[in-house]
């Protein structure tokens, strides 16, 4: 979520942000190994499914404000629960709101609540609750404040200026409204982030944000990096029937092959494990490479179409073992805007450049360093290691499951993620028409014409679309996945495990 920033290739392995915030002043693990959770309603669990903690440092910073991380906003999801969420296929549920209104003018969106949810220390979710939360979350995010900014008096909450958010109301018979500064499509989608999850502190231990969903904090034992979650027993949907440990693991490979794992990372392939373990699914992620286009030898279109050309043609992914598919443009598979061919003077042959450009490039992938440097010496090209860097690798993971979040976020010309520094007018106006209006068929269309202008313009390398490879024990069943998850971080609830003997 912005907590899932722009990050270099390295991150890849590790956090999903290239330069993420210092962590908030979030609960401080007490001296003794194990934290039990003081309140914590205890249920008998049949079995524990443990899932690996990932990269993820500030294991007790358990509040929707520190879903920082992929890793952390699978973990959250777990405890916590918003007005909306997303299913299996990404479509935007109910969780908290059991119904909602969005007007003609999509600048008010009015939702209905449960009656049967309740925190899990038992207390009924009430629209104070929302409104505290998305309170608080605007007043103390920090790169993340982009996910409420829409809503009518957001900045003069987070300012000081005022002392409630301005666009969110009441209703006597007990939901609430949201209104926003500007029509806007696609505002559901932000709603149904972590980020935006429902919470309140604990009665007994204020350090502790207790949230409603289907798993409640257990324990946490800071020393030896695991958390544990037990089923929440009033929860209003399914209920889950195991514990749901998290820990982590130095080298998770072989926690799973002794069984102290059910799922792993995996980049395969390996001689060890057969198709009954390795499970794969896309990844709403691209990778890239940005042309700098302030300088002058990075705003010749010939060699940034050389550049691209050589890249496909060396069918880099197709020969290498990582999980991935090749990009053809910025917009991965499964959103508006993907393509799944390369445009067609791509695949003519490259002609060597009349003189020898040098780039100054930064690389986070060792591999396409070398693979490049080599690739394009021929042609002309030579890449130095150097910064400020002209050619940068880079890639993204969706906050939501629009192609607004990569489009908009990536390319428009005052965004601050926009490593291309490109600017086309047209382009924006595009963009922002695209997020005002909720037809999908001119949504798509309107992407369509802007990823057909990027492709034109080539200001990135298209790289790859990162692939979900898991390995997942046999004896897992109701495992959820979804093209969110990356790296082993799964976003959906997990309220379906069962676990063979």
């Amino acid at each position: 979520m912005r907590k899932l920033l722009l990050f270099c290739l390295a991150c890849l392995l590790t956090s999903c942000s290239d330069a993420p915030p210092a962590p908030g002043p979030g609960p401080q693990a007490d001296s003794s190994p194990a934290r039990p959770i003081a309140g914590a309603v205890e249920q008998e669990a049949v079995a524990e499914v443990v899932f690996p903690l990932g990269f993820w440092p500030e294991i007790d910073d358990l509040r929707p404000l520190g879903a920082r991380s992929v890793h952390a906003a699978g973990l959250l999801n777990q405890i916590f629960e918003g007005l909306v969420g997303f299913d299996d296929s990404l479509r935007v549920v109910p969780r908290l709101a059991r119904s909602w209104e969005v007007a003609e003018d999509l600048q008010s969106y009015t939702f209905q609540l449960r009656d049967d949810a309740v925190f899990h220390d038992g207390e009924p979710v009430r629209a104070e609750h929302v409104r505290a939360s998305f309170e608080s979350f605007a007043r103390q995010a920090d790169d993340s404040f982009w996910i409420v900014a829409p809503i009518v008096g957001a900045e003069e909450l987070r300012s000081g200026q005022a002392d409630h958010l301005a666009g969110l109301e009441l209703l006597p018979e007990g939901g609430l409204r949201l209104r926003l500064q500007a029509p806007d499509g696609i505002f559901l989608r932000h709603l149904a982030m972590p980020n935006l999850a429902v919470s309140k502190p604990h009665r007994a231990d204020p350090s502790i944000e207790v949230g409603c969903g289907p798993y409640q904090l257990k324990n946490i034992d800071q020393t030896a990096g695991r958390i544990v979650l037990s089923p929440h027993a009033s929860y209003h949907g399914k209920m889950p029937s195991l514990n749901l440990v998290y820990q982590r693991e130095t080298q998770p490979l072989l926690a799973y092959q002794r069984d102290a794992l059910h799922i792993a990372p995996f980049s395969g392939p390996s001689p060890l494990f057969d198709s009954t373990h390795v499970h794969s699914w896309p990844s709403l992620s691209t990778t890239y490479l940005a042309f700098d286009l302030r300088y002058q030898e990075t705003r010749s279109r010939e060699l940034r179409r050389l550049v691209n050309a050589v890249y496909l043609r060396s069918r880099f992914v197709a020969n290498s073992a990582r999980s991935a598919t090749t990009a053809f443009g910025p917009v991965p598979p499964g959103l508006s805007g993907y393509r799944d061919q390369a445009a067609p003077e791509l695949g003519e042959r490259p002609r060597r450049l009349d003189e020898v450009v040098t780039l100054s490039a930064s690389f986070s992938d060792l591999e396409l360093e070398r693979f490049l440097t080599r690739e394009l010496e021929p042609y002309g090209v030579q890449l130095m290691p150097g910064q400020p860097a002209q050619l940068r690798q880079a890639s993204w993971i969706a906050d939501f499951p629009d192609a607004d979040n990569f489009l908009r976020v990536l390319f428009h010309s005052q965004s601050g993620l926009n490593l291309a520094h490109y600017a086309e007018p047209e382009l924006d106006s595009l963009l922002v028409s695209a997020r005002r209006m909720s037809a999908e068929p001119a949504r798509s269309e309107i992407y369509r014409r802007v990823v057909e202008q990027l492709v034109h313009d080539l200001p990135w390398v298209f790289l790859w679309h990162t692939e979900n490879r898991l390995l997942v024990s046999p004896r897992l069943r109701g495992l959820r996945t979804c093209a969110l998850d990356f790296q082993g971080a799964l976003m959906l609830p997990q309220t379906r495990l069962e676990l063979l003997p």
